[in-house]
């Protein structure tokens, strides 16, 4: 949850709320296709030709966006299969790892040889219309599904993201969040004060009398996401959706961001658009784009004081990780 918060190594914010994914899936249809709830990306590819026989498919998150791709839908099959988006001094673009390529590979390969459509409106809406009974989505539509879908009520559930098995058979099913956070500024004359606000108000009892007042005032349109995970797990919410939650936000990974990552992220979505729409080799699509992408980078290194106008080092760039936050947790 911290990592992109993290720059320089230093913290910038404390995560209030916390986005999760999960597979929706509409338990009836799945019964009566007589398929499985699919556990790897493997077992997706094999219940789409069924799916597709009855004029349906599966839903990706790559789907609802129209030209521009998110982190939330580009890395997932990256951190899954174990690639790597930057080098390991953060001064280039590392997606020409052969790891990356397999997951961009299987990314576009989705849409080129397996039949997902390239857009989908609304999952929200398929998914009661019965066109898209199952796929990958966030906690937005999990609210809505809960408030404005009453007519399949009980006919839906939610498992665990599908990823990629490794060679021990551990799924490997890596998914982002996106938080909202609680900060301080800097020139704050009562910086103590908000500190104590931040930490009270981040406490797992102050988190779930505020989640308990809102679901009984407002009711269960306002579900409240904690990001405390102590909290979540005794909010009100139906028990096995929780479990699933929890057990989803371990396999939370956030993109780490460095000067210039927007470019990653831009050029990500540019590769899937000229694979998928221009029918472009994607190594030649991934070349192409590592260069715009080092020369942001470059540029931005230079702005912030880690490259001299040369391009030489002057000091050092920590990415940082899930490993920053331990090693701070463990020196306490």
């Amino acid at each position: 949850q911290l990592v992109p918060m993290i720059y320089d190594e230093k913290l910038f914010g404390l995560p209030e709320t916390e986005n999760f994914y999960v597979l929706l899936y509409r338990r009836d249809i799945m019964e009566k296709l007589g398929l499985d709830v699919p556990d790897t990306w493997d077992d997706v590819i094999n219940i789409l030709p069924v799916l597709n026989r009855y004029g349906m498919s599966f839903y990706l998150p790559l789907s609802s966006m129209a030209s521009s791709k998110s982190f939330d839908a580009t890395a997932p099959f990256i951190f899954q299969y174990g690639g790597r988006l930057y080098s390991d001094d953060g001064f280039s673009a590392a997606i020409d790892d052969e790891k990356t390529i397999a997951a961009l590979t299987l990314m576009t390969d989705f849409y080129r040889q397996y039949g997902v459509p390239h857009q989908i409106p609304s999952f929200f809406n398929s998914f009661r219309q019965q066109t898209i009974p199952i796929g990958i989505a966030d906690f937005g539509t999990y609210l809505q599904l809960i408030n404005a879908a009453a007519e399949i009520r009980g006919l839906w559930d939610i498992a665990l993201v599908p990823g990629i098995k490794d060679e021990s058979g551990i799924v490997n099913r890596s998914m982002p969040g996106a938080q909202q956070a609680g900060i301080i500024f800097k020139k704050s004359k009562r910086q103590a004060d908000a500190w104590a606000f931040l930490k009270w108000w981040m406490r797992t009892d102050t988190q779930i009398m505020f989640s308990d007042t809102i679901l009984y005032t407002l009711g269960s349109k306002y579900l409240w996401n904690s990001a405390n995970p102590e909290a979540f797990g005794a909010l009100n919410w139906p028990k096995e959706h929780k479990e699933v939650i929890l057990e989803q936000w371990r396999h939370l990974k956030e993109v780490p961001k460095i000067p210039g990552s927007y470019m990653v992220e831009r050029e990500l979505s540019n590769i899937w658009n000229k694979v998928i729409y221009d029918d472009v080799n994607l190594r030649s699509a991934v070349g192409d784009s590592a260069l715009v992408i080092n020369k942001e980078i470059n540029r931005k290194m230079k702005e912030f004081g880690y490259l001299d106008g040369t391009g030489k080092k002057i000091r050092e760039y920590r990415i940082p990780s899930s490993e920053t936050v331990a090693g701070w947790l463990s020196d306490e």
